[in-house]
Order: C-alpha cells, then structure tokens, then sequence
C-alpha cells in the first residue's frame, strides 16, 4: 500500500493490550490515512520531541505503545472534565469527524476510506443525514442532466 500523498500515513497493524503488535482487525483495516496539514505538524512537533524515547510518536512512561484504558483514565477523561465537556469516551471523535468531513461536503467514499470501511454502506447507515448535498434537492439538478443528455 503505497502513500498517495506526502500527509498519508499506512495503518497496518494494531497494538493491543492482550496481543501486543499485530496486523489490523480486518483487512479492510489496513489502509492509508489521508492526515490533514494540521494533524501532520503536530504529529511532527510530538515526534521531535518523542524521538529519543522511543519510535512510538506517543510512548508510555517505559518507552512502549500507550495503554489505551489507561490514556482514557489518566488523560482523556480529566482534560474533558477541566475543559467543562461531558464525561465521553474518545470513540466519539471518530463521529464528530466524519459529521464535520461530510457536513463539509467529503465524498462519502473518502469518509468510508478514512474510517477504515470497506464499503460506504456503513457511512450512509449512521451519516447520511450530515451529507451535504449543494443542490436544491428537487430533482431540477437530475432534469437539467437530462436535458443536456437530450432525454
């Protein structure tokens, strides 16, 4: 799998806490991740300053892959407490991204790809309401086509 652009970043394997470093979940899992110009300078300011320490761009205290239960006990939960937020988990970041990507007007194929989707089936199950559609949704887009097509 080869990057498309220079903000792409290969996800190929997983690190969990019962089986360590492995492959993806699935293989639709294994995919590239088109990270936004923001995302990569702070992935490279945190990496500069994680470099000695060890090659995860977010070690643990001993060098090792983050204990994800314990980042969302430790971090997670008291920074959106002293930022006044409602107890939530991180999962739902993955929805408030793809709400803002397509409320943005992503291609509900891009969003699927991101998420890690095999298909943009599950995009429309759960997303479709926050997908913008610029057009005055009364078919005149359809009819406009259709005329040019000489139907």
């Amino acid at each position: 799998m080869t990057p498309r652009c220079s903000g792409c970043s290969n996800i190929r394997q997983a690190v969990t806490k019962l089986d360590g470093t492995h492959g993806t979940k699935t293989p639709g899992s294994e995919r590239v991740i088109d990270l936004r110009p923001k995302v990569v300078a702070a992935l490279r300011a945190q990496r500069a300053s994680s470099l000695l320490k060890s090659e995860f761009v977010f070690p643990s205290e001993t060098g090792g892959p983050l204990d994800r239960d314990n980042l969302a006990n430790r971090v997670w939960l008291p920074a959106s407490k002293r930022a006044g937020r409602r107890r939530r988990t991180q999962y739902p970041c993955r929805h408030s991204f793809a709400t803002l990507a397509l409320e943005a007007g992503e291609a509900i194929g891009w969003v699927a790809a991101q998420l890690g989707h095999s298909d943009i089936s599950m995009v429309i199950k759960h997303y479709y309401r926050w997908v913008k559609n610029p057009a005055r949704q009364d078919g005149s887009l359809f009819d406009k086509k259709a005329a040019e097509a000489g139907l």
